[in-house]
């Protein structure tokens, strides 16, 4: 029996009502990286209440009576003990780093969810998306942050290129061996050439962060911008981002 059924069969005290009530089943996200997720996937009529709903507000959360609740490693623990303390069920989601790991929290969740069907569907289309660019792609990257930052290994965009036949340039030297985030500035990326260069944000955006990305030696080079959203909730957007590499292959041809 799935989780979100095994939660109301306590509240309602018989499968039956489990049953009954999964579609109706009031869900609340702390993630904002899932709220998109829950759009896609919950029946229009079910009732759920999402992160950018709730803020930091405990009282919010209360109010709705949720059944289940989505919370995250990056929510704020003292919000996270105050609603576990009022008895309102959590569902942990988890910050995967290969992608493996987040093709089966999508799988669980949708699980967890009743959706199952709709989470797997996601996972095929992922999959037939990743063959696709994989036989197309070849060469080396580098995924460049605000402030002279570039994505290392031990992450999920890593991964994802990595697997695609990519190789990152952008991990630094022997010292930066292992690391999530390797600093970099503009001159080393030159020095390096890699064939794909990504960027945090958006073509059109600007603050001081920004900077070194928008160098002027990068200025003829082939760019995919990725803003926040994308690039911060790989997890669960990643065809948004496999489209920003589309985008980029239709460019070179």
């Amino acid at each position: 029996m799935r989780w979100l059924g095994r939660v109301l069969a306590v509240c309602c005290g018989a499968l039956l009502c489990a049953d009954a009530f999964a579609s109706t089943a009031r869900i609340a996200s702390l993630s904002l990286c899932h709220d998109a997720l829950l759009e896609r996937w919950l029946p229009a009529e079910q009732p759920r209440l999402l992160s950018h709903e709730i803020g930091r507000r405990g009282e919010r959360l209360l109010a709705f009576q949720p059944h289940l609740v989505l919370v995250t490693p990056f929510n704020s623990p003292t919000l996270v003990r105050f609603v576990e303390r009022q008895g309102v069920p959590l569902y942990r989601l988890s910050h995967p780093i290969q992608l493996s790991d987040a093709k089966a929290e999508l799988l669980r969740l949708g699980d967890a969810l009743d959706v199952a069907d709709a989470a797997a569907a996601e996972v095929v289309l992922w999959d037939a998306e990743l063959a696709r660019l994989a036989s197309m792609l070849s060469g080396t990257f580098i995924a460049y942050q605000p402030n002279n930052w570039s994505w290392g290994t031990g992450n999920l965009l890593h991964d994802v290129l990595s697997k695609l036949g990519l190789e990152n340039v952008g991990l630094g030297d022997e010292a930066d061996a292992g690391r999530v985030m390797v600093r970099m500035t503009p001159e080393q990326i030159v020095w390096q050439q890699p064939d794909w260069l990504f960027l945090e944000g958006r073509a059109d955006s600007f603050a001081l962060a920004h900077v070194p990305q928008r160098h002027a030696v990068f200025s003829g080079w082939q760019k995919g911008f990725l803003p926040p959203e994308i690039s911060g909730c790989l997890g669960q957007e990643l065809p948004a981002m496999l489209k920003v590499l589309a985008d980029m292959l239709e460019r070179e041809e």
